[in-house]
């Protein structure tokens, strides 16, 4: 055999054992955020977030996408099948979501944009209406609760489900947010002045429980002043005119 001839074979055996070029490649190499798989797939990084553990942190093709924080949802997503959505003392039935279902996730930056009468990184929470209009402090629902006895006029009444009494620690519990009213004050927004109030004639004797003027008249929530009904007078309609 030739010189020419032995150099051929030699080159064919060297291709032919060249190993093939096994890797994958996906869109955008994932971007170094998430790896690449079978079929050329990106699997994207999850989140590492002690209550968020498990959640997608990227998304997309590429996972070139960033998602929003995860809240419980505030629309009925059960997170098991035999969990009915209620109010309960546990976030069972609220599975977690982008933005808690309250609010458009920007993925370009991570972050929430909100839906009206919502705030929080995760659009967790109602918002106090008009910030209490700078008459009053804005407090979860629970921290109301806890204010309610002996403080508010008329206490929050809590289901005999929530115990001990005085308490509330359902899912939602610090979710709500309302406005605890300066003195002289009242109304969602805080944005009503209180009238002087008096015993209320219609109430058993020896009731001294306040009413607005008395139950004897209107209360002009922009003024705080009584409107004293035909035959009473006085800051709350406490006096009665004497018939001669």
């Amino acid at each position: 055999m030739s010189k020419v001839a032995l150099f051929c074979v030699s080159v064919l055996v060297l291709l032919t054992c060249m190993p093939q070029d096994v890797r994958a490649y996906c869109p955008n190499g994932c971007n170094a955020q998430g790896t690449c798989g079978k079929n050329d797939k990106c699997t994207c990084y999850l989140r590492q977030d002690e209550e968020v553990s498990g959640y997608p942190a990227y998304k997309g093709a590429d996972c070139s996408m960033r998602t929003c924080p995860y809240g419980d949802a505030w629309v009925s997503v059960p997170a098991m099948a035999t969990t009915s959505d209620i109010a309960g003392t546990t976030t069972a039935g609220h599975e977690k979501a982008e933005c808690s279902n309250r609010g458009n996730c920007d993925y370009s930056t991570g972050h929430c944009t909100c839906f009206a009468g919502y705030e929080g990184k995760a659009c967790e929470r109602t918002e106090c209406p008009n910030n209490c209009n700078g008459r009053g402090i804005c407090l979860t629902l629970k921290a109301i609760v806890a204010e309610s006895p002996g403080k508010l006029d008329t206490p929050v009444t809590i289901p005999a489900t929530y115990t001990p009494p005085g308490e509330y620690d359902a899912w939602d519990a610090i979710k709500h947010m309302g406005c605890y009213c300066d003195q002289g004050y009242r109304g969602p927004d805080c944005s009503l002045k209180e009238c002087p109030s008096g015993p209320d004639v219609l109430l058993a004797f020896g009731n001294v429980q306040g009413r607005d003027c008395g139950g004897r008249g209107k209360c002009n929530y922009e003024s705080g002043d009584c409107e004293c009904f035909p035959g009473y007078y006085g800051t709350s309609c406490e006096s009665q005119t004497t018939v001669h």
